[in-house]
């Protein structure tokens, strides 16, 4: 069955959906201003007919409820665990006690970049396994997820899966998407106990 083909000019008359006169609903983002006040007018007109809107200012008497620099360390850690180095840098410059909080999840990233040097032979390094292991096994006592996941790879390779499938369980328990993932695999295959 041949298809006919269609002029630029019907391409260009077409209706995308929905169409503004359709009367349907109109899908807006919500805004964060408040509501205007009893006699005062709001200069943005698509505020003032979305009775929808609402004021999400915090409250100054709850303000202490909403500083997040009081965080106690172990919360922070679990936070960010499985956080990239470039999330952890910016995470650490947020105020000066997330940079204290932080700074043994920063010297595990260095233990899984040297971690990584020695299992692929990079930057000069000869590949040694045991050193790499050593290596992830510092940043994952620091309580890194992906020195961690690293960590299991490594045993993994050894021919010690158990503590591989250990270290891929600590990993997911606290929320690491590879430890996961690779967690899954092992069960779905049959390897734990």
């Amino acid at each position: 069955m041949a298809m006919a083909a269609i002029s630029p000019e019907s391409q260009m008359n077409q209706r995308t959906w929905p169409c503004k006169s359709d009367g349907g609903p109109r899908f807006t983002a919500i805004s964060f201003i408040g509501k205007a006040k009893h006699g005062r007018k709001n200069d943005n007109p698509r505020l003032t007919n979305n009775p929808t809107i609402y004021n999400f200012q915090i409250n100054p008497k709850n303000q202490d409820f909403a500083d997040f620099s009081q965080l106690p360390d172990d919360v922070l850690l679990k936070i960010a665990a499985n956080f990239t180095l470039p999330n952890l840098r910016a995470a650490s410059q947020v105020c000066k006690s997330w940079c204290d909080g932080l700074r043994p999840l920063r010297e595990a990233m260095l233990c899984l970049k040297n971690g990584k040097r020695f299992k692929h032979g990079r930057g000069g390094v000869t590949p040694d396994l045991n050193k790499a292991l050593e290596s992830f096994l510092k940043g994952a006592a620091l309580g890194s997820t992906l020195a961690m996941v690293d960590a299991g790879l490594v045993y993994w390779e050894m021919g010690r899966k158990e503590q591989g499938i250990a270290f891929y369980r600590k990993a997911a328990a606290l929320g690491d998407p590879a430890g996961q993932c690779n967690l899954g695999i092992c069960l779905l295959q049959g390897l734990h106990r």
